[in-house]
């Protein structure tokens, strides 16, 4: 008999350098990692420069959708961002990335002098 997985099942992961120590939290859909490791700008960037043979993908929590989404908010907090040098994450946790929300700089054009 094979389980049954719901649609909204979703995971909580951590992506682990080993050798640098630096870590990236998510949330990915599914039980599994599916070959997914991130979507963050630093992951992907870090990824890039210094490939995958190093990473550990773990698997913290499997939940529905919206308790991931509460879950992530609560542990990638601004004050957590600040204090973890080691974290890959830029942006504090809860709704995965922009998903057409208000942009990070609230739609505000940089000034001549940011974009120098």
């Amino acid at each position: 008999m094979t389980a049954r997985i719901a649609t909204d099942d979703c995971h909580l992961y951590r992506v682990v350098d080993v050798v640098r120590e630096k870590f990236y939290l998510g949330k990915h859909r599914g039980r599994i990692q599916q070959g997914y490791w991130g979507s963050g700008k630093r992951i992907s960037r870090h990824i890039k420069k210094y490939g995958k043979q190093d990473l550990r993908y773990e698997i913290l929590v499997i939940a529905d959708e919206q308790y991931i989404f509460d879950l992530e908010k609560r542990w990638i907090t601004p004050e957590y961002l600040k204090t973890n040098p080691n974290c890959l994450n830029l942006c504090p946790g809860g709704m995965g990335g922009n998903l057409g929300k208000v942009p990070h700089n609230k739609g505000k054009q940089a000034s001549e002098e940011t974009k120098r």
